[in-house]
């Protein structure tokens, strides 16, 4: 007997994150019986409300352009909800993992490769994460890390640059982010 059943198939175990505009659910998913994390969209008031939205919807898209090891697996959008249902990552964060104890040299070059071997695909498909740090780096079970949350995503032509604007984490940002440039495939 588990938690609330969402979007009829989603059995809630615990909330594991809360941002101004996400909840992330751990559950089961009913039809599999596989573990998932269940990202909704969360806090639409008219201001924001937009702006989230498109952001949660550029999230799936990218997600569902990515197919590589190291990224976190998209195994749903439901759109009505709206919600992004990924693959779970029970290894946590890199941020929990370097709070507990220091990463050896050689780990730290695999989790690194890992990361920019995600990014290279990425940039592969026009897709500009411009978020990366260690929040959104994620281990599986097995500890293969995999870089998660696209919702600060540019998708499209990376021959320009990105919009413009303060986008993604300030303590992990690139000058030009900072400064409020446009980012290129170099501010990742």
């Amino acid at each position: 007997q588990g938690g609330a059943l969402l979007l009829g198939r989603y059995e809630t175990v615990r909330e594991v994150a809360v941002t101004p505009h996400a909840r992330v659910l751990e559950s089961i998913d009913r039809v599999t019986g596989e573990r998932v994390a269940l990202k909704l969209l969360a806090g639409l008031d008219h201001e924001g409300g937009r702006d989230a939205f498109l952001r949660f919807e550029r999230e799936a898209r990218a997600l569902a352009q990515l197919r590589h090891p190291h990224v976190v697996p998209l195994r749903a959008y439901h759109p009505e909800g709206p919600a992004i249902v990924l693959a779970w990552m029970g290894g946590g964060s890199l941020a929990d993992r370097l709070l507990r104890e220091p990463i050896a040299p050689a780990r730290a070059v695999e989790i690194t490769c890992a990361v920019l071997a995600a990014l290279g695909e990425a940039h592969r498909l026009g897709i500009l994460h411009r978020d990366v740090k260690p929040t959104n780096v994620l281990f599986d079970d097995v500890g293969a890390a995999r870089l998660s949350d696209f919702g600060a995503a540019h998708l499209g032509d990376l021959s320009t640059t990105a919009t413009a604007g303060a986008i993604g984490t300030f303590a992990y940002m690139s000058p030009e982010q900072r400064l409020g440039r446009p980012a290129s495939l170099a501010s990742d």
